[in-house]
């Protein structure tokens, strides 16, 4: 993948044995290209009576996508009041975006979708009635990967761990991702699903969320703060290993933040740093040539004068089974009735266990195919590693809590059942 263009720090350390990270953000993005508002102006340049009913095809399906998963807000406008946004032009040609994300805002047609599919077909060798035998399958699919690109999404067969398919690579890299190709996304046309069917993956679920923030029915921690650390991690040519991290939340939220400092333990020399650089999102990057679990202790600093500290724990191991007794870790669950049969659920661990200094994060999953996202991970010790979600029913939930004993990682398996 390319270099990251973004000012980032650089730690070297030495002897370097595989390298595996916990998964989060599966997805291969751009950071430099997200839009600087997460409400977006969208207009059609050449709109025509003819074509209205493939254009609700369109908005419909990127409502039920990209806006639904996220913070994202589309302002579907005319094109005359639209100067700084995506604007798409309908043609009989290959659908492509110029650019990635906030780049399509220089081009007055930067997006161009097909609605006639005559002198341009999505099977390769297939019929024109092939295709109109499943015709809006296909302007709602097509609509649904050529947003991803306007988001800032580039494609995921790039990525150099992806499996070698006919597609090959194909545009812009992204700057962020992580060691597993994730073959389910929209963005990857090695995917056996024609861009999955239209619908967004975990992993392209939580790379939106992680640009643009959650959707506006989940609700922050209980301490109001989103801003949050996440990390990606890719091995080097040369077999070193280069952790990014990265600061997300709400856009609006972040938007005040200022400054964010960073404290590493003292094996790193030096072992402190700060990023101002808003629209990199303050990330951080360090380069490893050895195996090494560790935290990170950052400050997010906002413009009204206040502070909010965050921790990340960095493992290169998954863990180990514990023995640890189940009467050592004890799971807090609460739920808040919201109106309509609706509650606000959530989940955390007792301060008062006997475990509690010694966890580093926790993994709450829900086994139910409405979940779209089934592990939410905490590893904020400083809200007792709590989750929260947004809806109605029950089911046990399954609880992975890792902790850390003599340098090493252990994790202790529970189970949770929400309708007892």
């Amino acid at each position: 993948m390319r270099k990251s263009p973004l000012p980032l720090v650089f730690l070297f350390m030495l002897c370097m044995p595989y390298v595996s990270a916990q998964m989060e953000n599966r997805a291969n993005l751009r950071t430099t290209s997200k839009w600087p508002s997460s409400n977006i102006r969208v207009s059609w340049v050449n709109p025509t009576t003819d074509n209205a009913r493939q254009r609700a095809w369109v908005e419909d399906a990127v409502k039920n996508t990209w806006e639904k998963e996220s913070g994202l807000r589309f302002q579907w406008c005319e094109n005359s009041q639209n100067t700084y946004g995506i604007r798409i032009r309908i043609a009989d040609e290959w659908p492509h975006t110029k650019g990635l994300g906030k780049d399509l805002s220089k081009s007055p047609d930067g997006m161009v979708l097909n609605f006639d599919f005559k002198k341009w077909s999505p099977i390769s060798g297939g019929s024109y009635a092939q295709v109109m035998n499943r015709y809006e399958y296909y302007v709602r699919v097509i609509a649904v990967h050529e947003f991803g690109h306007a988001l800032g999404f580039a494609h995921e067969q790039n990525r150099s761990d992806c499996p070698v398919c006919d597609a090959g690579n194909q545009g812009t890299d992204g700057d962020w991702w992580t060691p597993t190709c994730d073959m389910n996304s929209v963005m990857n046309y090695c995917n056996p699903v024609y861009n999955n069917n239209g619908k967004l993956s975990d992993g392209d679920i939580e790379g939106v969320r992680a640009l643009y923030g959650p959707p506006v029915d989940i609700k922050p921690s209980s301490d109001s703060r989103t801003a949050r650390l996440v990390h990606s991690v890719s091995k080097n040519p040369d077999n070193s290993s280069t952790v990014r991290i990265y600061l997300t939340g709400d856009n609006a939220e972040l938007r005040r933040v200022t400054k964010v400092a960073y404290a590493l333990d003292t094996r790193f020399n030096p072992n402190r740093f700060s990023s101002q650089d808003a629209s990199g999102n303050f990330a951080l990057e360090i380069n490893l040539n050895n195996s090494l679990n560790f935290q990170i202790n950052a400050m997010a600093y906002y413009a009204d004068g206040s502070s909010y500290p965050i921790t990340r724990y960095i493992n290169f191991t998954d863990g180990s089974a514990g023995n640890a007794a189940t009467s050592q870790i004890k799971v807090n669950y609460t739920n808040t009735a919201l109106g309509n049969g609706r509650y606000l659920f959530g989940f955390s661990i007792d301060p008062a266990s006997a475990l509690f200094k010694k966890i580093v994060r926790v993994e709450y999953t829900r086994n139910h195919p409405t979940f779209p996202v089934k592990t939410l991970t905490a590893d904020n010790a400083g809200n007792n590693f709590r989750v929260e979600w947004n809806g109605w029913g029950c089911l046990p939930i399954g609880i992975k809590v890792y902790y850390s004993e003599n340098n090493q990682m252990y994790y202790k398996n529970l189970t949770y059942d929400m309708c007892q």
